[in-house]
């Protein structure tokens, strides 16, 4: 069983990673790695802000 705090960093680690992925390669092509970095940013505090408001209506009183 992992405790919580384990359990935070692994999420954190799978999150970084694809963001990591998709700047390096919009760098090694040219294609705006900073808009992408963006979008994933933008993405992820859209995650943080929907997904206490999911878990509020998906789980019983």
């Amino acid at each position: 069983m992992v405790d919580t705090d384990t359990g935070g960093r692994i999420a954190d680690i799978c999150n970084v990673a694809p963001a990591v992925v998709n700047y390096v390669i919009a760098e090694e092509y040219q294609q705006e790695p900073h808009k992408v970095a963006a979008i994933v940013m933008l993405g992820n505090v859209m995650s943080f802000i929907s997904l206490p408001i999911a878990l509020v209506f998906a789980l019983p009183s």
